[in-house]
């Protein structure tokens, strides 16, 4: 890792000298890694925290790397949060020294399920091995067809949740009491328009793979688009703030089950937009940071680069194939992600005459935004109007 020794020596430093912070007017001293775990803190914990986001707005959240004072602020802090995944590699050399009585809470780990990164058009199916939230492993019973990784899932879930007091029938078959996750998939792929099985045997594009070998794949680490996840999300951060400071547990627990309220009208908001849909079909001229939602919703999504790709710079195949795949279909709408380079979105929308409009996956925001106090849940509602004209 990009200067991991460095990192190290500092730690080692800031470990020895920084002592505990006081706390500022009894309020808990929150650091948050992102815009998504700032956003949970500040929805839980409200007006009784000082709360800290340490990414910078409208910076590259992959490819972030704390600053000496950053890493003081998380020694000295009650409670870290953080996501938890590959592009935080640096947050675990911070853990080994972190002062017991620091608090630590990974997104992933509190979401309702984490799945493995989706491929893109040009990318191979596989078997997804799900761990979901707690540590637990779950076989899925979804059944997802992937056409050219353009990911088509059909869900007949039944979600049974008993977590916070919320039940939640969502059309799953996962029993849930709250991290107790049974879960089944399945998935079917198709790439290119053949059929693969795990032990690949893909004629895509004209070539030929033949791999009988395991493979590692990164999980996706968007919890937070999905409304189901982010529920979960609120739900464990409420308990681990209760624990942490039990004299504000009244105010902890209303405010969870405030934006609880708030994430399932958004939900039922999106759920009507599918239901009354003329297509399912989403196009992304940019990184896919949103499968957790498209599953969520049923949506067959076709995009041009992974979730956390470093390069976003589409080969010609590609933006042939996008381009396709908007005429053949008739799509209306293109959509591309907030803080991105639109310049994809703006040549498959001049060669199809589809509309291109931003869906915003919450990962960060802009400084205006950001002092304007935009929340989570604003971001989403502004994504059921996208979706909406997306579908149409």
């Amino acid at each position: 890792m990009k200067k991991l020794t460095i990192f190290l020596i500092i730690i080692s430093i800031l470990f020895v000298s920084c002592n505990k912070q006081s706390r500022s007017e009894g309020k808990l001293v929150i650091t948050a890694v992102n815009f998504p775990s700032y956003d949970a803190a500040r929805a839980v914990a409200g007006d009784s925290a000082d709360i800290r986001m340490l990414l910078p707005c409208g910076a590259e959240s992959h490819s972030f790397e704390p600053t000496p004072d950053d890493i003081k602020r998380i020694m000295a802090s009650d409670l870290f949060i953080y996501t938890g995944g590959e592009s935080e590699e640096w947050v675990n050399y911070i853990l080994k020294d972190l002062d017991s009585k620091v608090k630590v809470f990974s997104l992933m780990d509190a979401a309702y399920e984490v799945l493995e990164e989706a491929e893109t058009l040009s990318g191979h199916d596989h078997d997804h091995d799900h761990e979901c939230t707690c540590g637990h492993e779950h076989n899925h019973d979804h059944e997802h067809n992937h056409e050219c990784c353009g990911h088509d899932h059909n869900h007949d879930h039944e979600h049974n949740h008993e977590c916070c007091g919320h039940d939640h029938d969502h059309d799953h078959e996962h029993s849930h009491e709250c991290c107790g996750h049974d879960h089944k998939h399945e998935h079917s792929h198709e790439c290119c328009g053949h059929d693969h099985d795990h032990e690949h045997n893909h004629e895509c594009c004209g070539h030929e793979h033949d791999h009988e070998h395991e493979h590692e794949h990164e999980l996706d680490e968007h919890v937070w688009t999905s409304p189901r996840n982010e529920r979960s999300i609120i739900t464990e951060l409420c308990k681990v703030l209760v624990e942490i400071d039990s004299a504000n547990k009244a105010i902890y627990e209303k405010n969870a089950e405030s934006y609880i309220k708030e994430i399932d009208e958004i939900d039922k908001a999106f759920r009507a937009v599918v239901d009354n849909a003329s297509t399912k079909t989403l196009v992304i001229a940019d990184r896919y940071p949103i499968m957790y939602f498209a599953i969520e919703y049923d949506l067959e999504v076709f995009a041009a680069f992974p979730g956390c790709a470093h390069e976003t710079e589409a080969n010609a195949n590609t933006v042939a194939a996008l381009i396709d795949l908007v005429k053949e279909r008739g799509i209306k709408v293109i959509l591309h992600m907030e803080l991105s380079n639109t310049m994809l979105a703006k040549v498959i929308s001049d060669e199809t005459g589809a509309k291109a409009l931003e869906f915003n996956s919450a990962h960060n925001v802009t400084k205006r935004q950001f002092d304007a106090g935009l929340t989570w849940t604003q971001i989403m509602r502004s994504n059921v109007d996208v979706l909406k004209e997306a579908l149409d």
